[in-house]
């Protein structure tokens, strides 16, 4: 079985385009739009709606999406994909929740061939900034 690569394009919520609040009618409707798009395969769309509907896979779902993001924030984050350089995504995300900021820098790792010199001042010691501090953990 070959594992999963963490990808927010990947994951159930912008798969179908659901938000946190939407309810189970309301992601019904959302799949069938987005399969008379043709824009996502029917196993794909699936997959997504028994996701949100199912709450074990929903917190799965749910914690590896945006949380504490507003919808317009969600747009700019998945508008920008594979936009910003590291500087920029990092400016992006600065004041964004912990959990967001940290799933947003997991999908740009996974995108980008990223090294120590990706990240420079997160690589130092000693430089008073490092992703720990940079994610307030």
């Amino acid at each position: 079985m070959e594992a999963e690569v963490f990808l927010l394009t990947s994951n159930a919520f912008h798969v179908v385009g659901a938000s946190y609040h939407s309810t189970a009618a309301e992601i019904f409707d959302l799949v069938e739009e987005a399969g008379l798009s043709a824009l996502v395969s029917e196993a794909e769309l699936h997959k997504a709606q028994q996701t949100l509907l199912t709450p074990r896979l929903r917190l799965a779902a749910e914690i590896s999406w945006l949380p504490e993001l507003s919808d317009a924030e969600i747009s700019t984050v998945m508008s920008a994909q594979g936009k910003f350089a590291e500087t920029a995504l990092l400016d992006l995300v600065g004041n964004f929740a912990e959990l967001a900021k940290a799933n947003i820098l997991a999908d740009f790792c996974v995108r980008q061939s990223v090294s120590e010199r990706s990240f420079p001042h997160f690589s130092k010691p000693g430089s008073g900034s490092s992703l720990t501090q940079f994610l307030r953990f």
